[in-house]
């Protein structure tokens, strides 16, 4: 496969710049060939409208950078066009290169995808609007496959792009390509006209082991094999009645359905939730790609939504630890960062301080009640940007002290990097835990070790990566 991505941009290092940069990256990662050309920083002449060409009967008798771009057009089986938004329409350089189309219009026409990539300063919910109704135009003409948009409202500078972490997203419904389902598809599908909890039943039993029988539909590996991003942020589900609803347009946390090979029954039941930060990868989560049964028209968009709030540029370890195990990998990492420490601890102490049949009995007792104990003492973290926040996996999921500091405290436009000490059980769902009780902070990976086990070297290039 090949794509030549066509920019617009008289700016080398602008908003529209940096999208063809990642656009190249992206398509490079997936083996694609690529060919660029900055239509703002080559000579290129208006069309003369003079028809010696013959719409490609015979060359344009123009002498310019369209001679080196035609060829590789010809040779592409994908075309992106990359424009800042002038005026609410293609920038007037690259606009000149695409009415010079018309010299070879017959040989460009069919068997092609095209992508529009385009950044504006204003967000109005009409400022894309012509831009689009062009590029469709366009598309349709040339028999070209309109395979994708990014809308980049709001970004009047490189540094708008770059200080985001997730992009804002247009979904056209009208397009058939392959796409995440939404929620509501997801468990429709899932459900297959059940109503239990489980596709095959009430209750998962050893024979069930992998959930890998097919469903009234015929899915398979719909229940515990691997959590499943869908398309809608997470959120309260609409008050009223909805058809095919698609969730908030805003979120920081995607919704993950369906339960990963390391969760508990409850986890992987059809109508359980998890949330996840929607750019941090989880070797426990995938995708199941579908497309449109029906014909369907309109554009749904999709917001990242939460934003740091750089003040201090501090750092504080909030951590609990029961047994010892998680104290012990929070002292290391404070000696690693050497950033503030502080630990939690229940007002009233639990019955035992070690692992067994007590201390679970009590932890179970309170995830099941969503409990939130006092505290001996509340950290201050007005003057910290981010919180390094460490727990042991309980019951897969984050212990009740935890659940308090996160309920307590207002964390919005906060850095929260998880560290999770466990026996087996990896993260199970403490992110989606705290993504859920966090909903305006910004989640970034994490790191989990068995207990006692703790590589320095690992513990120190998670630092460098995610809590720096």
């Amino acid at each position: 496969m090949k794509v030549t991505v066509i920019t617009g941009s008289p700016h080398k290092k602008g908003t529209s710049a940096l999208l063809a940069d990642e656009f190249i990256r992206g398509a490079q990662d997936a083996g694609w060939e690529t060919y660029r050309f900055n239509a703002a920083f080559e000579e290129v002449a208006p069309c003369l409208g003079c028809d010696r060409c013959g719409i490609g009967a015979a060359p344009c008798v123009q002498k310019d950078a369209m001679h080196q771009l035609m060829p590789e057009l010809l040779d592409s089986q994908a075309v992106a066009l990359v424009t800042p938004l002038y005026y609410f329409g293609f920038s007037a350089q690259i606009k000149t290169v695409i009415d010079r189309f018309y010299a070879n219009s017959y040989k460009l026409t069919g068997n092609k995808k095209v992508f529009l990539l385009a950044t504006a300063y204003d967000q109005n919910d009409w400022t894309m609007e012509a831009l689009t109704v062009h590029y469709r135009t366009l598309a349709r003409y040339m028999q070209w496959k309109n395979s994708g948009m990014v809308l980049a409202v709001g970004c009047g500078a490189r540094s708008d792009i770059e200080r985001s972490r997730f992009p804002n997203v247009t979904w056209n419904k009208a397009a058939n390509g392959y796409r995440l389902p939404t929620e509501a598809e997801w468990e429709y599908a899932v459900r297959a006209n059940t109503t239990t909890p489980f596709s095959f039943g009430d209750y998962v039993h050893n024979s069930d082991a992998n959930c890998y029988n097919a469903n009234g539909f015929g899915l398979y590996n719909i229940h515990g094999n691997a959590a499943e991003w869908v398309w809608d942020w997470y959120g309260a589900y609409e008050t009223g009645g909805s058809n095919d609803p698609t969730g908030p347009e805003s979120g920081n946390a995607k919704i993950v359905r369906g339960g990963g090979w390391n969760d508990h029954p409850k986890h992987i039941r059809s109508a359980y939730r998890g949330a996840h930060p929607a750019d941090v990868s989880l070797y426990s989560i995938g995708v199941r790609p579908v497309r449109n049964a029906e014909a369907s028209t309109g554009q749904v968009r999709s917001v990242y939504s939460a934003k740091t709030e750089q003040g201090t540029g501090k750092t504080l370890i909030v951590y609990f630890s029961q047994t010892g195990n998680t104290k012990g990998l929070a002292d290391l990492i404070h000696e690693l960062s050497g950033a503030d420490i502080f630990r939690l601890e229940r007002a009233t102490p639990y019955a035992s301080s070690s692992n067994g049949p007590v201390l679970y009995g009590e932890a179970l007792n309170e995830l099941r009640s969503e409990a939130v104990p006092e505290l001996k003492k509340y950290p201050n973290i007005g003057q910290y940007d981010t919180i390094l926040l460490g727990y042991c996996n309980w019951w897969s999921s984050v212990p009740a002290c935890v659940r308090t500091f996160l309920t307590r405290n207002d964390l919005s436009g906060k850095t929260i990097v998880p560290f999770c000490s466990m026996g087996g059980g990896q993260f199970g769902q403490t992110i989606s835990a705290i993504a859920k009780l966090a909903p305006n902070s910004v989640l970034k990976e994490g790191l989990e070790v068995t207990y006692s086990s703790y590589d320095q070297a690992e513990i120190q290039a998670w630092l460098n990566n995610s809590a720096q």
